[in-house]
């Protein structure tokens, strides 16, 4: 008998692998003043002191806000709002650093552009369901699979670009190359008019 399996309130994470040359954010990356941002007790992981950074790269901007308008109206099927990259920076995780993991609140979508090189023990991008329901008895499978896995790892790649809901718990992960790993981070939020009725709510 076939099984049929409804994906009703999956969690989706949406990849790319972009054509665009991202070779100024590699070129510009050392010259940025980096400060810790994450929480107390994560391991020599930085970011941008300035989280708007995208807004001194136009060009890259638009790529980016292109392909997530790409995404809201061909699969997500927000086609008639609009959406504006609100807070953006660049990661720096050298040899043996990480972040713990966190979400993003304020925040609508958040994305990840690998802009730069990587091997094959860069840190990966590792996301987790916290927020999932848990039930009570620890059963291990033999083959974690989309059913049964409450986590996610995905390596870096150059122009990867990742696409997930801020809600999503996520973190850098351990940092095995010998090689600075550096990445873009940024939130995407509607714009414009949204919702409907007594909860329609005007945003900038």
């Amino acid at each position: 008998m076939d099984i049929t399996v409804v994906d009703a309130f999956a969690s989706h994470i949406f990849c790319f692998v972009l054509t665009e040359d991202f070779s100024n954010l590699s070129a510009r990356k050392k010259e940025l003043e980096y400060v810790d941002i994450f929480m107390p007790g994560d391991a020599k992981s930085s970011g941008t002191k300035c989280q708007t950074i995208l807004d001194g790269f136009d060009r890259e901007k638009n790529i980016l806000i292109k392909h997530f308008n790409q995404l809201k109206d061909e699969k997500l099927k927000y086609n008639s709002t609009e959406f504006k990259i609100s807070t953006s920076w660049i990661t720096k995780t050298p040899s043996g650093g990480y972040s713990k993991y966190h979400n993003h609140g304020n925040s609508f979508m958040s994305g990840i552009l690998y802009f730069d090189e990587y091997d094959d023990s860069s840190s990966p991008l590792e996301l987790c369901g916290i927020n999932m329901p848990s039930n009570t008895f620890q059963v291990v499978p033999d083959e974690f699979n989309q059913y049964n896995s409450r986590d996610y790892k995905i390596h870096p790649q150059k122009n990867l670009l990742v696409l997930f809901p801020s809600y999503l718990y996520h973190k850098i992960g351990y940092n095995n190359s010998s090689v600075d790993r550096y990445s873009l981070a940024f939130n995407i939020v509607p714009s414009g008019t949204i919702g409907m009725h007594d909860s329609t709510l005007k945003m900038p």
